[in-house]
């Protein structure tokens, strides 16, 4: 038998390794350990965008983000030209010094920065608490800078040298916005009571004042002349007024919502303003009515290039509309807003994506290239699909209609309406592709040929409302689903009666409106499950619903998650900026695939089919991933590699499995020699049992520990004993054996060191040394592995 493992021929693949100068198709750099982007970086933030500022001739673009970051763009391209990291929270206003050498930026962090382009060096002008500077600006020649604080104060701050000139209250509440005049004489300022106000920056003196709005004032805007102000408020009005007296001229009322911003046209003639909901305005000064309005997709700052012929806009994308139509110019490649669901086709070369945006995409996953775009109408949640052949989509939209699509042409073959308010957080093919799965306000069985839904089951909570369902997953036969609902629970669903057979509680977050995300292990017997209003991810056992393991590490919520086809590693993408991978026996981080230090919204993962790359949705892009490690490689013979594949360090083992995977056949070879080690005779199990009648408590104690670890090796026994007559204390201890075989194992375990070298086998190919485990393997659990690795092989 061992001879037959030496002599195994092996058909290596290691899998794809990055290169570490990789770019995308658009010739832009991608992060170490990335292969592939879907859609484009160029002018994208990594969240949403809140500033934007042109320099003078309009080739530049600065901006802003929720990302902490400051970034400049090029206008002709918008291939990013320089990247600014220090601040600590969302900037929310950043311009370019008149000599546009540096920049002067505000953040929720608390402070007020001057940087220098050239170098990326900055300096703290003003700091407080978070929160407490609301508000930022730079004087027409560069020499002053002034800031909001709290309790309605300004503060004067020279440039050069970040000495206080002078400080004092301009409001009684909060000062929401302010200004320089054009010639720097006066200093304009806004607050939440409504009231503007003009001061001699010098001495803090006060020019004047005026009520301009009945609500706070959320922005202020300078006329190129320096004429005119204009201010919006939250009371859906914007006021013009001058700027040498603070007399009012006119106003633009009973708005449809708040504007959040402001721009004049470089010519002064227009005025241009954005809302929260991304209503874009145009308002012709001389007649004082509106041009036109245009929709964008989210309304946080807006700019007028210094040609008037475009505007910017910014929020989960840097759009750009036309002036003269009011259209809004093609965007760039890739989705518009957070990427919510991705799913990888069988065979591995194509990636369905779909997106707050409304859109649903597929992609060729190995280069990034785009190859076809449903407008699927799609809200948020996992409300698209792919076929088990992968060549049909399913997608859910908002407007409560269920479509299908042909991925290889892109066209739509069907469509049919559901219920109203059904509210889709899920939907899914049955394994044979028969059926449409669906969650949302009803649990749903729908036959897609004849539109219709088959089965429906709907939940309540203890109020007798509706428990809505934010969440679907489906074991591999398709005989078992779990949903997670609105009262924080987790049901386990019979899939063939539409029954719920377990509820699960547990879950500790607020309501669930962030929806869970869900996954099965291969087997089905385990869940694992995130909260999208928690930190922490949960593994269940499906049959009992008792909680096995947590994975703790993440700083922000996980939205989605996502598990190994052979269900070793678990994948988390947070609000945190990270994508993880964790040892589902452990529970302990293997690997961090993106770099925190700049804040993003992972919003998205999937697995390939093959297990050897990792897809994550960001803010309209997709990076693809690499899961072997980045940085110095595992070194060591490999013998003590195959002892640290025993290591209670989960990277170290990690690391220590892809450095076999590396050493090829000779690798494999070892790996056939040490899997094999000798199995307890069944007369050892069969007086294990015996001794659980014992007298002594402790001696019945003993022999349920040492089942536990013979159990790992040989079933067969117990498994026969418990269909015959047993006591009803030996039949609870030979139970609870059965069950600790999917426990979290021990970290050093003979068990998961086999299991962790299973997988260098399955990624070096070698199908017949699994071939040979699956028969003749020392563990009952490392078998039924190995039987699974060989079907994912073979299905190459």
């Amino acid at each position: 038998m061992r001879a037959s493992f030496l002599l195994a021929l092996l058909a290596l693949s290691s899998g794809q390794e990055p290169a570490a100068d990789r770019k995308d198709l658009h010739g832009d750099p991608l992060p170490p350990g990335a292969l592939a982007r879907m859609g484009t970086a160029r002018f994208r933030h990594d969240s949403l965008t809140m500033s934007l500022a042109y320099s003078k001739d309009g080739t530049r673009l600065l901006s802003g983000g929720y990302d902490h970051t400051l970034r400049i763009w090029d206008v002709a391209t918008g291939r990013q030209i320089a990247l600014f990291t220090g601040h600590k929270d969302t900037v929310t206003s950043a311009v370019f010094s008149p000599s546009e050498e540096q920049i002067i930026s505000r953040s929720r962090d608390g402070t007020v920065r001057l940087w220098t382009i050239k170098d990326g060096s900055h300096r703290i002008l003003a700091s407080d608490e978070p929160g407490v500077i609301s508000c930022a600006a730079l004087s027409a020649d560069g020499s002053l800078a002034a800031c909001g604080r709290g309790e309605g104060r300004v503060q004067v701050l020279e440039v050069s040298t970040g000495a206080a000139r002078k400080e004092f209250k301009a409001h009684e509440e909060r000062t929401s916005a302010l200004l320089f005049s054009g010639d720097g004489k006066t200093l304009i300022t806004a607050g939440s009571d409504g009231m503007i106000a003009g001061w001699y920056p010098s001495s803090g003196e006060e020019q004047w004042r005026n009520r301009a709005h009945s609500g706070s004032i959320t922005f202020l805007a300078r006329s190129p002349n320096g004429r005119t102000i204009a201010s919006a408020s939250e009371d859906k009005s914007v006021t013009v007024f001058e700027a040498a007296t603070g007399n009012i001229e006119f106003k633009l009322e009973s708005l449809a919502q708040p504007v959040s911003c402001l721009a004049y046209s470089s010519d002064g003639l227009v005025l241009a303003g954005v809302n929260w909901g991304g209503t874009v305005t145009l308002w012709d000064l001389a007649l004082r009515k509106e041009r036109w309005k245009t929709e964008a997709h989210a309304g946080y700052t807006i700019a007028f290039h210094p040609g008037s012929k475009t505007i910017a806009t910014g929020g989960s994308i840097m759009q750009f509309i036309d002036v003269e139509s009011g259209k809004r110019l093609p965007p760039l490649e890739g989705h518009e807003e957070w990427i919510e669901f991705l799913q990888y086709a069988p065979d591995g070369k194509r990636l369905l994506s779909s997106s707050r945006d409304g859109s649903v995409r597929i992609w060729e996953a190995a280069t990034g290239k785009p190859l076809h775009r449903f407008d699927a109408k799609v809200a948020w949640g996992q409300s698209a699909a792919l076929s088990p052949d992968g060549n049909v989509a399913v997608s859910c939209g908002r407007d409560d209609k269920i479509r299908l699509w042909d991925t290889r042409t892109g066209l739509m073959t069907r469509e049919f309406p559901l219920a109203m308010n059904q509210r889709c957080s899920g939907i899914a093919f049955s394994p044979d592709g028969e059926r449409l799965l669906f969650s949302g306000t009803d649990l749903l069985s729908i036959d897609p040929v004849a539109g219709k839904a088959v089965k429906q089951a709907r939940e309540m909570t203890d109020r007798g409302t509706v428990n809505t369902a934010f969440g679907l997953a489906l074991t591999s036969d398709g005989r078992t689903m779990a949903t997670g609902h609105y009262d924080k629970t987790l049901r386990i669903w019979n899939g063939e009666t539409f029954t719920a057979t377990r509820t699960i509680l547990g879950h500790l977050g607020g309501q669930g409106i962030c929806g869970f995300s869900l996954a099965f292990t291969p087997d089905g017997r385990l869940l694992a499950a995130a909260d999208g209003d928690e930190r922490v991810i949960r593994l269940w056992e499906a049959a009992s619903g008792k909680q096995l393991m947590s994975f703790e590490g993440h700083e922000n919520p996980c939205p989605s998650i996502a598990l190994s086809p052979d269900g070793m590693w678990l994948a988390s993408g947070s609000l945190d900026g990270t994508a993880r991978i964790w040892e589902l026996s452990t529970g302990k981080e293997l690997l961090r695939l993106l770099d925190d230090k700049i804040w993003k919204w992972v919003g998205s993962v999937a697995f390939s089919p093959d297990g050897l790359q990792l897809a994550t949705g960001l803010n309209g892009t997709i990076l693809t991933w690499s899961l072997r490690p980045t940085g110095p490689k595992s070194k060591g013979t490999p013998d003590e590699l195959w002892k640290d594949l025993a290591s209670p360090e989960a990277e170290r083992a990690f690391r220590a499995m892809w450095a076999l995977v590396d050493g090829g056949e000779s690798a494999a070879k070892l790996l056939a020699e040490k899997m094999m080690v000798k199995a307890p005779e069944d007369d050892r199990i069969r007086k294990l049992i015996r001794a659980l009648e014992a007298e002594d408590i402790s001696d019945r104690e003993r022999a349920s520990k040492d089942l536990v670890e013979a159990a790992l090796q040989s079933e067969g026994v117990i498994l026969e004993t418990l269909k015959g007559q047993v006591p009803p204390e030996v039949r609870a201890r030979l139970t609870q054996v059965l069950a600790a075989i999917d426990a979290p194992l021990p970290e050093s375990s003979e068990l998961l060191q086999r299991l962790r070298a299973l997988q260098a086998l399955e990624r070096l190919g070698a199908v017949q040394v699994i071939e040979s485990l699956k028969e003749n393997g020392p563990f009952q659990r490392l078998r039924r592995k190995a039987d699974s690795a060989l079907k994912r092989l073979r299905a190459k």
